[in-house]
């Protein structure tokens, strides 16, 4: 957020490597690129300035020049060889809920007035809705509340990829990223509160907000918030914080 980069690994390599390049002896270019290929999905056009910059594009192509076999077409078909494996529905449901899970897992704590709020927050590389047509809301979500048990957290987020479906024309879909929000502690009207706030932040970037019950018995529920397929976890987590930090205290002045 600090530097608007669809990479972290542009800073790494521009700041140590390309000043170094006796590097690239521990860490092929080919290699070392990686992580920006994915980031920036292969520079995808229709992201860019949304999910990377120019920086991004000028430190790879410093990087690959240094090895003359990394032509346009064989770095094509290294990202599609990557994003197949990375993306895999096969081997991404075979790893389980548990493996599935914590295979791109983050902890967040946040400030909320006079406590703080802990999250943890897990990045799918399949479909939501392809987990739940395998394991379940049960099995999944039990997995979320012995992991909300073991570190504390109040609440519990998931993001994906995904399609939106236009009311109007169900043939007309959008890409989208979809993110979750499991409510396992936090006192249900500052997760509410929570829940309108971080809507309101979110503007025009917000395509859809639904509540999905799972449990009718015990009206077990979780949010969903349909954006824009250019927002990832590093774009929509401060976005909470902020909610956090300022929304939350300007909404409780007001009230």
């Amino acid at each position: 957020i600090t530097f608007p980069l669809g990479s972290c690994t542009t800073l790494i390599l521009k700041k140590f490597f390309i000043t170094n390049p006796l590097l690239f002896k521990y860490v092929s270019p080919l290699l070392s690129v990686s992580a920006i290929l994915m980031d920036t999905e292969n520079f995808n056009k229709e992201l860019y300035k949304r999910k990377w910059i120019k920086e991004d594009k000028d430190v790879f192509n410093k990087v690959i020049a240094m090895d003359k076999t990394l032509t346009p077409q064989y770095i094509n078909n290294f990202y599609k060889e990557l994003s197949s494996l990375k993306y895999s529905e096969k081997n991404n449901l075979n790893l389980g809920v548990h493996g599935i899970l914590a295979k791109d897992k983050k902890s967040f704590v946040w400030n909320e007035m006079h406590n703080t709020i802990r999250g943890g927050w897990s990045t799918l590389q399949v479909s939501f809705d392809k987990i739940i047509k395998k394991y379940g809301y049960n099995r999944f979500f039990d997995t979320i509340v012995h992991s909300c048990q073991e570190k504390h957290y109040d609440i519990y987020l998931c993001n994906y990829s995904d399609k939106f479906y236009s009311h109007v024309d169900s043939k007309i879909n959008l890409k989208v990223k979809c993110f979750i929000i499991y409510n396992y502690e936090m006192n249900d009207e500052r997760f509410e509160a929570l829940i309108k706030g971080v809507s309101s932040l979110l503007g025009m970037r917000l395509y859809k907000r639904e509540d999905v019950v799972f449990d009718k018995k015990k009206n077990t529920k979780f949010t969903r918030f349909y954006v824009h397929q250019a927002i990832s976890r590093k774009h929509f987590e401060p976005v909470i914080r902020d909610y956090f930090l300022h929304y939350n205290v300007k909404t409780e002045n007001e009230a």
